[in-house]
């Protein structure tokens, strides 16, 4: 089966809410502000996303924006886009992953289940269960500070042999394990750890898939097109430069930072479904001061590509 190449730059996307309703004009925008950007792929309801606050029907219409927005320029060469699913039970993801099946995505970006912690062989059948109930390929993520599960890797090496698992988000990996997830063989190594992005494709890693590439997405862009042309010292500076504005955009459970910055460049509301909360005020602000130094909030204008009426609302 064919796979879609992951390297390079992927962006969670946020999920626009206005009144608690899906924006889909502000994700549509959102999009096309990103692949205006070059980004190599993007994806939806993942995390970032609040993939897990979103019924079926507003998972598959937000996809259809999405969608509809990377097939404009031409529609036989879409920019993929992966889905995010996520849960503790093997049967609905399975099921979440099945009635997708027949959207034109790259695939599903599909989390160890959270809560439950199963055995090695219990993430193994899990995996594989998802896999026979679609036909896409399934980019493995492993992130055990919210599942608290971590895969390990004869286990990632294992999946990756039946070959429907290319590719694999990593986060919170020691320089050891990063490594031992880079030398399998094919594998597509993408850091989910955006501060880590830089280290793991120094070290032969295929990109990253990070939150933080919703801000100054172009700079994200250009750090990869610099290593990959192994101007390495180039592409430190200029990553050097976005670290403090990385850690800021983590400095509360994401996306609330990420949706604070794009509600203060005019992009969508602040707006978030429980139990997450906008940003305290405190962190607003520092994060505002970063956005400001690094040329991405010029005074109190309003960009020319987003006048949506929430923020028309919000300025008078």
């Amino acid at each position: 089966m064919p796979h879609t190449d992951f390297s390079g730059v992927w962006v969670p996307m946020p999920t626009p809410f206005f009144h608690g309703a899906i924006d889909h004009a502000a994700a549509s925008d959102h999009a096309q502000h990103l692949l205006d950007s070059g980004v190599h792929g993007l994806v939806v309801a993942g995390t970032t996303g609040e993939g897990y606050a979103l019924r079926a029907d507003e998972r598959r219409r937000l996809l259809d924006s999405v969608l509809a927005v990377s097939a404009r320029r031409r529609p036989d060469v879409r920019t993929p886009v992966l889905v995010g699913l996520e849960g503790p039970a093997t049967a609905q993801v399975a099921d979440a992953a099945r009635s997708l099946n027949d959207m034109p995505i790259a695939g599903f970006l599909v989390s160890a289940p959270s809560y439950v912690r199963p055995t090695t062989e219990g993430l193994y059948r899990h995996f594989m269960s998802v896999a026979e109930a679609t036909d896409k390929p399934i980019v493995l993520y492993n992130v055990p500070a919210r599942t608290g599960t971590s895969m390990r890797l004869p286990c990632v090496a294992r999946l990756h042999a039946q070959g429907r698992f290319p590719a694999i988000k990593a986060c919170g990996q020691t320089i050891e394990s990063l490594q031992g997830l880079i030398d399998i063989d094919g594998l597509q190594v993408l850091s989910g750890d955006d501060d880590g992005f830089f280290l793991t494709v120094q070290m032969g890693g295929a990109g990253g898939i990070m939150a933080s590439a919703n801000i100054l997405t172009e700079r994200f862009v250009e750090i990869y097109a610099l290593m990959k042309a192994n101007r390495i010292e180039d592409a430190w500076a200029l990553f050097e430069s976005l670290r403090p504005l990385i850690r800021l955009l983590f400095s509360e459970p994401n996306p609330t930072p990420v949706k604070a910055a794009l509600s203060m460049r005019g992009q969508m509301a602040e707006d978030l479904r429980l139990p997450l909360l906008p940003m305290r005020r405190e962190g607003r602000a520092a994060l505002k001061q970063a956005l400001f130094q690094l040329g991405a909030l010029s005074g109190d204008s309003i960009p020319p590509y987003c006048h949506r009426p929430w923020h028309r609302a919000k300025a008078s």
